[in-house]
Order: C-alpha cells, then structure tokens, then sequence
C-alpha cells in the first residue's frame, strides 16, 4: 500500500478544485498535477513515464494510488483510453527486420503455430 505525502495531497486538492468533475481522463488530470509541482521535486515524487519507444502509458503502484485519491476527492474514477495503454506483449525488433526478410519470417512463424496476428495479410 502507497502512502502518499501531505504535499502530494496539497497539490491533488488543488487541481481537483478547479478540474473538479469537469474531466475523468487521467492523463489529463495527471499533467495538471504534475505540473503544478516544482520541477525539482516532480522526479523523487513516483509518477510513472511513457514506454521509451512506444510511448504508451505503464501505469504503477504511485499512479494508482493517486487515481484512488482523485476518486475519494471528487467522486469520479480517471480513466484510460485503452489505445493509451502499452501493449505488454509488444516486443521491440531490431533495425532492418523487415528489410531481412524479417518480416517473412516471422509471418510464416506466425502462421505454422496458428497465431497470426498480423491484421494486414493482402500485403
């Protein structure tokens, strides 16, 4: 269980004043929060960051703490968009794959087993 600090607390009272129910998109109210605390104290804070190369939302323990809190204030649970969410099964190909006949590759692998998830096969 995370413990959030009066000052965290200090700083969700106050975008909740003034965002209130008007929105219940997290990534919103979260930039709100983030940026109305000073930027030397924003990292120690917790909050999680985007995937470096997909740059989708992983949300952690903090965040959802800080969604809990948000919900207990106002009454209203933030949400994300699920096209917002990383892809857990995303898996990062190095460079040129698909210009070494990668891409065939893993299509026919793809198919052997049964699990083609490529969406496009007219290409």
């Amino acid at each position: 269980m995370i413990v959030l600090s009066e000052y965290l607390k200090a700083h969700v009272r106050y975008v909740a004043a003034y965002i209130g129910t008007a929105s219940d998109s997290w990534p919103v109210i979260k930039k709100h929060i983030v940026v109305s605390i000073d930027g030397r104290k924003r990292r120690g804070l917790g909050f999680s960051q985007r995937h470096r190369c997909t740059k989708k939302l992983v949300l952690n323990e903090f965040d959802k703490a800080v969604m809990n809190y948000w919900h207990e204030l106002t009454g209203v649970l933030p949400v994300i968009p699920p096209e917002m969410f990383h892809d857990p099964h995303w898996v990062q190909r190095p460079k040129g794959w698909a210009l070494n006949n990668g891409k065939e590759k893993w299509l026919a692998a793809s198919q052997q087993q049964g699990t083609n998830t490529h969406h496009d096969s007219q290409a």
